[in-house]
């Protein structure tokens, strides 16, 4: 299964991304071309010429995606006189700095003073802090706004309209944000993810600085945390604890399995598999929560049927399908960095445990196990690092050993808070002092490897 899954993934990205960037530079256009001879010779010589047709097709698709995915606004009226755009907001505001936020939609319709056209394809809405918070009640509210009286929800899947003006085809400067009859949700589901997220985030508010860390670690809400806690956390090497992935997740199946046991293993494992997708759906689909779910759907599928999968094949496999279902994500940070930390995992923690063999006394397994796993995830990834953000921390290795436990502690933790918190209210203040007191250990811990 393993060579089957290395064929089709190969074939898949070297379509996809060959596609893409044989137009950047000569380098990439002749090693496109290289690449379908070997794919024409492949097919005609070999045995597994299905898998290498299946992976073409499976990039060529994904491509189609990445093309639609990132269209710009088309639409009869010209963008230069456009002052309204009619949206639907397709991701979560994310907070650009303490001034402005930015909002990923896709375009319904565009109107000036007087006309009003259909329009097709993507934007970012550039939009004040204040403007969107007085609309906005699951944020902090500045001031008074209308929002006192109302229980509209920007959130993913609101059907909005934002008055203003274009700078480009790809960004809309919103000069405020309005409610009418024509602001709905899309659907019930993404109106009661907005509300079941709006009710997360007061209720992590209600825990302070430690509830404001939960809220970045469980439902992939940094706004409210300091930038200068974020820029700590970046220079003790720990930016990827901040941002929601694999481990993040796998706190939370760990928990869910631990609640579990008493479920059959089939229904286990689909129990695994349902938590797993609420907790993407509430968070967000950041291509690291989305690579980590596909992981986890797939061993379950395997447990199921009692298939023997190997490491490297669920790899694969789970980037063959990440490249289908989100094609726009390919080269985000989020996307190469996440792919190339499980890489230096699954193909370097071996190697690494290897060579620490007889370093560590028996007792210390998990120790060498939580080295060799943190070591070849930071090493997977500086390439990515290097070439893509022109900086890397080493010291991410050793930072990560006293952090993660910390960290996934106070995320276990803090669930049993939220659950808590539903159903006796009271039970808060006890849970915010044990929270306070782990967040303070995180913080000096952060703050000590930050000045290394």
């Amino acid at each position: 299964m393993r060579k089957s899954t290395e064929i089709l993934a190969l074939s898949e990205i070297l379509t996809f991304y060959g596609f893409i960037l044989k137009s950047t530079n000569t380098f990439f256009k002749i090693l496109f071309y290289v690449f379908l001879a070997a794919s024409v010779i492949f097919i005609v010589i070999s045995k597994k010429r299905f898998y290498c047709l299946a992976g073409i097709c499976a990039g060529l698709f994904a491509l189609s995606g990445f093309y639609t995915g990132n269209a710009r606004i088309k639409t009869l009226l010209p963008l230069s006189r456009a002052t309204g755009l009619y949206c639907q907001i397709s991701a979560s505001p994310e907070k650009l700095n303490d001034a402005y936020y930015s909002i990923k939609v896709k375009a319904v319709s565009v109107n000036s003073e007087s006309i009003a056209c259909s329009a097709k394809g993507t934007a970012t809405v550039i939009i004040k802090t204040a403007d969107l918070q007085n609309s906005l009640p699951g944020k902090i509210l500045k001031g008074e706004g209308k929002s006192k009286n109302s229980t509209l929800l920007v959130d993913k899947g609101l059907c909005i309209f934002f008055s203003g003006s274009f700078k480009d085809g790809a960004v809309f400067r919103a000069d405020s944000v309005f409610e009418n009859e024509f602001c709905h949700y899309k659907s019930r589901i993404y109106e009661l993810r907005a509300f079941a997220r709006y009710r997360l985030k007061h209720i992590l508010l209600s825990f302070a600085g430690a509830g404001r860390l939960l809220a970045a670690l469980t439902i992939g809400s940094k706004d409210y945390l300091d930038t200068s806690m974020q820029i700590l956390f970046r220079k003790a090497g720990l930016s990827h604890i901040l941002a929601l992935s694999g481990f993040h997740l796998s706190v939370v199946c760990a928990f869910a399995q631990k609640t579990a046991d008493f479920f059959k293993k089939k229904r286990r494992n689909l129990f695994l598999a349902f938590i797993s997708a609420i907790f993407v759906f509430l968070a967000g689909s950041q291509p690291s929560l989305v690579r980590a779910l596909i992981f986890t759907c797939i061993n379950c599928v395997c447990s199921c049927f009692y298939i023997k999968c190997r490491r490297e094949a669920v790899f694969y496999l789970s980037l063959c399908i990440h490249l289908i279902v989100q094609p726009v994500a390919a080269f985000t940070p989020s996307f190469l960095l996440s792919y190339s930390a499980i890489f230096g995992i699954i193909f370097l923690s071996p190697k690494i445990r290897a060579l620490l063999c007889g370093s560590f006394p028996k007792k210390a397994e998990k120790l060498k196990e939580l080295l060799s796993v943190s070591a070849s995830a930071q090493l997977g990834a500086v390439p990515v690092q290097f070439f893509m953000l022109n900086s890397f921390s080493l010291k991410g290795i050793i930072s990560s050993i006293v952090a993660i436990p910390l960290v996934s502690v106070f995320v276990i933790l803090g669930i049993f808070a939220i659950l808590f918190s539903l159903v006796i209210p009271e039970s808060a203040a006890i849970f915010k002092t044990v929270l306070t007191f782990i967040y303070n250990i995180i913080v000096l811990s952060v703050h000590f490897f930050s000045r290394l």
